[in-house]
């Protein structure tokens, strides 16, 4: 890649550039260029999305997802993570995403549904529940693409399941998610506006 940027640029470069400047944004910072990319349109999907869709059309029951399975303690109200979780809807395109075919490509676009809410339970027994959401299958064509599940374990303790389809999400994506998700539980739990950092990048 670097070899490549150095032909189309003209300049000699690092090849730990993409160490140092490690998204497209720092990236594009790095080299002055502005870049504006039109997010309501529909657009091409990366190489790796192309592998994960693949995967998907050919062998569905080989889930390509990115779960996370986190036990808390206190007080979690499951109507606020439905606020909070609203919130993360709009902040992050990639939530709001579906693939689908135009004209013969295959492309990424905004999906014409609303924010899912988050799925409630009452049991301790989780692994039977978790071995269900992990092979439960997502339509690429639809979205949403992830599910957040909530089970109360009793005693102020409580069980988060969160699943996302590795086609808009990689690990250091969901971790983020979450962190947001419980961020801004806490702020509707204080009675505090819901705010956080802006986005430097998308995802």
């Amino acid at each position: 890649i670097v070899k490549e940027l150095e032909k189309e640029t003209g300049k000699v470069l690092s090849l730990t550039l993409l160490f140092e400047h490690d998204t497209v944004n720092r990236v594009v910072e790095y080299f002055g260029v502005p870049v504006v990319v039109p997010r309501e349109e529909p657009l091409p999907l990366l190489p790796a999305q192309k592998t994960f869709y693949a995967n998907q059309a050919f062998y569905p029951e080989m889930a390509c997802y990115v779960f996370t399975r986190l036990e808390l303690r206190g007080k979690i109200s499951p109507d606020l993570l439905d606020r909070a979780l609203r919130i993360l809807f709009d902040r992050h395109p990639m939530l709001r995403v579906v693939f689908t075919w135009k004209e013969g490509k295959l492309v990424q676009k905004r999906g014409d549904f609303l924010a899912p809410k988050v799925e409630r339970y009452q049991t301790s027994n989780l692994d039977p529940l978790e071995e269900e959401v992990r092979n439960r299958v997502f339509d690429l064509s639809k979205g949403p693409l992830f599910r957040v599940l909530y089970s109360d374990l009793g005693s102020d303790r409580a069980c988060l399941l969160f699943n996302i389809h590795h086609i808009i999400a990689d690990a250091w994506s969901n971790q983020i998610l979450i962190r947001e998700l419980l961020e801004l539980h806490g702020q509707l739990q204080r009675g505090e506006k819901p705010q956080l950092p802006p986005i430097r990048s998308n995802f």
